[in-house]
């Protein structure tokens, strides 16, 4: 939550010519950074590509450490889950390693009954 600032919907997205994750959109008069999270972790372009063209697809605008706004697309809106510090748990380093996993924390959050959680490294995304 220290670094969520705002939720908004997604406008048009582009500036990507390389297809390495990071695009623009228009947000508050000015041009905002767009990350592709899954682009950026996996290698795999998600802006634009899962939602029909109907529906409503949103934008998390976040602060990193220097207070520079960036945007990360997200599918529905988000929600928000209290996690015990219990819940977080160490990822394999070989996971990370040989997964090629990047821009996020050594650690997964376990939560009952749910899939677990990965935890992303904002300041790691740029």
């Amino acid at each position: 939550m220290d670094f969520v600032d705002k939720v908004t919907t997604l406008d048009k997205v582009y500036g990507d010519p390389q297809q390495k994750g990071v695009s623009l959109t228009n947000y508050q008069g000015r041009e905002l950074i767009v990350i592709d999270v899954a682009q950026r972790i996996f290698g795999v372009t998600d802006i634009g590509n899962n939602q029909p063209n109907n529906e409503v697809r949103f934008l998390l605008i976040l602060k990193n450490r220097d207070n520079d706004i960036l945007g990360l697309p997200i599918d529905s809106h988000p929600s928000i889950i209290r996690v015990p510090k219990s819940a977080f748990i160490p990822l394999p380093d070989i996971y990370l390693t040989q997964g090629n996993i990047h821009c996020i924390s050594s650690t997964i959050i376990k939560v009952e009954n749910q899939s677990p959680y990965f935890v992303l490294d904002i300041n790691q995304l740029l």
